[in-house]
């Protein structure tokens, strides 16, 4: 098992996840590197924005809590969209993750799509695949 991941084709894919609590955080990083993913984990938004200011962008997908300490999911995903998204070739989707998602404010907040919390393992795979499938390299 251990040679099939590091044959996967999600290895060098990187995913930022942006989540203040621990145990969530924790989960979800598991889940997201047992896929194969390379996962950089922040707490809070103003870290995530240090990380999204970065070009060319690092990541193909941030998971982006709408709760957090200080400044929130939506401040962060409306500072992306209007200060770097426009700037990157290939920008990463950006998904909003809550116990209690508000889609239609999650679109106009510029999110790429809402998913509820606890993520679950097939949650995670099925994004995983949409991400593969719209990454993968075009003939």
């Amino acid at each position: 098992a251990e040679g099939a991941s590091q044959m996967s084709p999600t290895r060098r894919k990187r995913i930022l996840i942006v989540e203040d609590c621990q145990i969530a955080l924790a989960a979800m990083q598991q889940l997201l590197e047992r896929l194969g993913f390379c996962v950089d984990a922040h707490m809070d938004g103003e870290s995530a924005m240090t990380q999204l200011a970065l070009l060319p962008p690092r990541y193909v997908l941030v998971l982006l809590d709408l709760q957090l300490p200080g400044m929130s999911g939506y401040a962060v995903a409306s500072w992306y969209r209007e200060h770097v998204r426009s700037a990157a070739a290939r920008p990463p989707w950006v998904v909003a993750i809550s116990a209690d998602p508000d889609v239609d404010a999650c679109r106009d907040y510029g999110f790429d799509r809402c998913l509820p919390k606890p993520l679950t393992a097939e949650v995670v795979a099925m994004l995983s695949r949409q991400l593969l499938a719209v990454s993968a390299p075009r003939p």
